[in-house]
């Protein structure tokens, strides 16, 4: 069905290398983070040394983001940690296939990465989460009818990973006390991912309010899969645009557009948790 739905370890050594490259000292990276809808304009950063568009990553196709997302990659430094951006993510719904969903991932990962953030607007099904405000991820939903696991036995630890707990514990005790110092509300729940690109129906959102899904999005799952799977630890933060219910009259463009509403709140707890909260539990370094 899709071009790049396969990829080989000589492709995965081809993107290290460049990536190696690209951004000397990378393999001593703290933190990869990276950014969905309409938050790819943060500038998280207080010194970049180097950036390149996702598209020149090999074995990534040279395509543009169908929305006109940011594609790019930074490295650089933020406080005392040496940071990698991902500003912006291809999506399965694209039609490109699972490889670009996750190769940057995995190509991080084979250059030393093990802590992850990945973050995505997302649209409650729950109630009681209200709008506009920030949910972290304690489990998802794969609705995406794929794992990006399958035939890459040869890339992973194991053919079968324990997916207990995708989300990492300490990352999201230290994240919660970073939002509370920095006064920005944050609840806890589980993200369902759709394909996509089509917005739920109203049965399919009481579907996956009966599964046990606080919110639904199109992203993050194959990623936490892929990063779980290569044995780095995760986090996910959902920006919560508005109720999923009133999806089904919106356009693509009000995603992008709801984000950047929010993007403030998640650019100051990132900025507070990465320079103050992460640092520890990120090195394995007491304060």
């Amino acid at each position: 069905m899709f071009e790049y739905n396969r990829v080989k370890r000589i492709n995965l050594d081809d993107a290290s290398d460049f990536m190696l490259e690209r951004f000397p000292g990378c393999e001593n990276v703290d933190v990869v983070v990276q950014f969905g809808s309409g938050q790819t304009s943060i500038e998280l950063l207080d010194e970049c040394w180097a950036r390149f568009p996702l598209q020149e990553l090999p074995h990534i196709p040279n395509a543009e983001s169908v929305l006109g997302h940011k594609l790019e990659v930074q490295w650089g430094r933020l406080g005392d940690l040496k940071v990698m951006v991902f500003a912006g993510r291809y999506h399965l719904y694209e039609g490109l296939g699972v490889v670009p969903c996750v190769l940057p991932i995995w190509t991080a990962c084979n250059c030393g990465a093990r802590n992850f953030v990945f973050s995505s607007a997302a649209g409650s099904i729950n109630r009681h989460l209200g709008d506009g405000g920030l949910m972290l991820m304690t489990d998802y939903i794969n609705n995406l009818g794929i794992s990006p696991l399958v035939g890459h036995q040869h890339l992973i630890q194991s053919p079968f990973i324990d997916m207990s707990e995708p989300y990492d514990a300490d990352l999201l005790e230290s994240f919660v006390k970073a939002a509370g110092r920095a006064d920005v509300p944050i609840s806890k729940g589980v993200y369902m991912a759709n394909l996509g690109p089509e917005y739920e129906t109203a049965s399919e959102l009481e579907m996956a309010k009966t599964m046990g899904a606080d919110v639904v999005g199109t992203s993050i799952v194959l990623e936490t899969i892929a990063a779980r799977a290569m044995g780095a630890r995760v986090l996910g933060v959902a920006m919560i645009k508005n109720y999923a219910y009133a999806l089904r009259h919106k356009t693509p463009y009000d995603t992008q557009a709801a984000g950047k509403i929010f993007r403030g709140k998640l650019s100051t707890v990132l900025n507070r948790w990465l320079r103050h909260e992460a640092p520890p539990v990120l090195t394995g370094k007491d304060d």
